[in-house]
């Protein structure tokens, strides 16, 4: 019979507005430092993994492992290594910028709206129908050459 696995997540409360790795950088330590020791504290059966964003955008720890036990000591430590870098997190939300622009945004030049030509070969303007009823159909070159002698 196989031995059950026991997985736990601890989401990392962190500005969206902070890059992964700034995040990263508070949360694990210069070189993953914290998340080394989490790692040996538990030992070799318990995994600790960091997702730097995950599908939500926001980073978490995954802890997966046989004991139950060993799961709860690491999700402590998480949450103790959390606790004390709150403060740090919080210093992100008031460096980084306070919101960011929507693609939709971008273009400063409100005011711009692109005219249509409407008449010409490109954009040929709808024929009143004709007396019968039915749409005035010219080709192409008709089109053209009418829309020449017209002068526009």
């Amino acid at each position: 019979m196989a031995e059950a696995v026991h997985e736990r997540t601890v989401h990392v409360e962190a500005p969206a507005t902070a890059s992964a790795v700034e995040v990263r950088k508070i949360v694990l330590g210069e070189k993953d430092d914290y998340l080394k020791y989490i790692r040996e504290h538990v030992g070799g059966e318990t995994q600790v993994e960091y997702v730097p964003r995950g599908l939500t955008g926001t980073s978490f720890f995954s802890v997966r492992g046989r004991s139950a036990q060993t799961v709860n000591i690491a999700v402590a430590l998480i949450n103790d290594l959390l606790e004390g870098v709150r403060e740090d997190l919080e210093e992100l939300r008031k460096v980084a910028p306070s919101h960011r622009q929507n693609w939709a945004d971008e273009d400063d030049d409100d005011d711009f709206v692109p005219s249509l030509n409407l008449s010409g070969p490109a954009g040929r303007e709808a024929r009143p129908p004709s007396p019968s009823g039915q749409q005035q159909r010219h080709s192409p070159r008709q089109s053209e050459d009418s829309w020449r002698r017209s002068g526009s």
